[in-house]
């Protein structure tokens, strides 16, 4: 049983913390060889540890790339009696420490392994064993606070029947109600803030938007909203957040939670607040993990136009977002209504996938496809 991995410290976390938990090979400790410059990285690691009750040490290194002095830092440490067996996880730190860890460990004939990625999968370099798979035990409040993120509120409920009903009726309308939900969300919009979640006032040319009568019918009788004196009356503010567009966060989170068990997705949250060490604030609308990677989705109803737009916008936030997860995180954005073609264009080079207005009827299948073909 090896009681002790000696980890690599970069500002890539994961491949250090998944291999931590495996069923009857926790070890008891972990040393973790830190450089100045990822001093903080190192504290991130330490404050899940320390929740995971694993002990946990920093080993200084002056310099990620002075291949000699982390040889004779790595000597001086296996010179301790207080180890017991240990490992190597060579996967992190720069190249430099990778290479001279893996001398030093292969010249004293101890144990070194590699975590993939993509596949996590833990692969012995020495000795050679078959590649084993490794368990997906991270939560999300783990994964953003290996990160350098604390989650301030996130909700894993899963979504009431009526409610994902009404999200089927809207995916499978989406041709009829496309124009009508851009009228609505505005509307619904003005009510923000407001004590009475009161709207501004519905003029005669919102009535002759496509669907729009039948759209409001439809959510009076589902009890979302009522109209008083030519104005929408929201009974809730989540009411009124529901008719603004979480609708689709809640609908789509409803088909994850469908995909949950077959494709073993190990958590799933939506309405995600995270604070960074920093102070700066970010929601996400879907966040989950899936093989120790982090996917997150953005889910908007609004009609998106010209180069410049909110779409754009949303498209650059989606990849600013990704660095919360490290560099196999994935990010995609679900629009109810159509983009543009320079949108699109966009969401290809930086690497975000897009379910987009029709699509949405195809759902599962997209994220099932996207889960495991990343």
């Amino acid at each position: 049983m090896i009681n002790t991995h000696l980890c690599l410290v970069s500002s890539q976390p994961i491949p250090n913390l998944a291999p931590l938990f495996e069923p009857d090979q926790t070890p008891q400790q972990v040393i973790l060889l830190t450089s100045d410059q990822m001093s903080q990285q190192a504290v991130w690691l330490q404050q899940v540890l320390h929740q995971r009750q694993i002990k946990s040490e920093v080993w200084k290194i002056a310099d990620g790339y002075d291949c000699d002095h982390i040889k004779e830092r790595i000597e001086a440490l296996l010179r301790r009696q207080d180890l017991g067996d240990i490992a190597l996880n060579v996967t992190a730190g720069t190249k430099i420490m990778s290479l001279a860890a893996y001398e030093v460990f292969r010249t004293q004939n101890l144990p070194i392994f590699y975590v993939h990625p993509q596949k996590d999968l833990l692969i012995s370099l020495f000795p050679v064993e078959p590649a084993r798979k490794i368990p997906d035990k991270l939560r999300l409040e783990e994964f953003f606070q290996v990160h350098g993120y604390q989650v301030m509120s996130l909700r894993r409920k899963t979504v009431i029947r009526e409610r994902q009903q009404l999200g089927e009726h809207l995916v499978k309308n989406v041709d009829r109600y496309s124009s009508a939900l851009g009228t609505l969300n505005y509307l619904a919009a003005t009510a923000e803030d407001r004590p009475t979640l009161r709207s501004d006032r519905i003029i005669a040319r919102n009535w002759d938007v496509t669907g729009f009568k039948s759209l409001v019918d439809l959510l009076v009788d589902d009890g979302l909203l009522e109209i008083e004196d030519d104005c929408f009356v929201f009974t809730s503010e989540e009411e009124r957040f529901f008719v603004n567009g979480g609708w689709l966060e809640k609908y789509l989170f409803s088909r994850i939670d469908r995909l949950r068990n077959r494709l073993k997705i190990q958590d799933a949250a939506m309405s995600v607040q995270v604070e960074s060490s920093t102070g700066s604030k970010n929601e996400i609308d879907v966040a989950l993990i899936y093989n120790n990677r982090l996917f997150l989705i953005e889910c908007k109803t609004r009609r998106f136009r010209g180069q410049h737009s909110a779409g754009s916008k949303a498209l650059y936030r989606m990849d600013s977002l990704k660095i919360m997860g490290g560099m196999t995180a994935q990010s995609m954005l679900v629009s109810y209504r159509r983009l543009t073609a320079s949108h699109h264009r966009r969401a290809a080079d930086l690497h975000i996938d897009l379910v987009v207005g029709a699509e949405l009827l195809h759902i599962e299948q997209r994220l099932e496809e996207w889960l495991l073909h990343p």
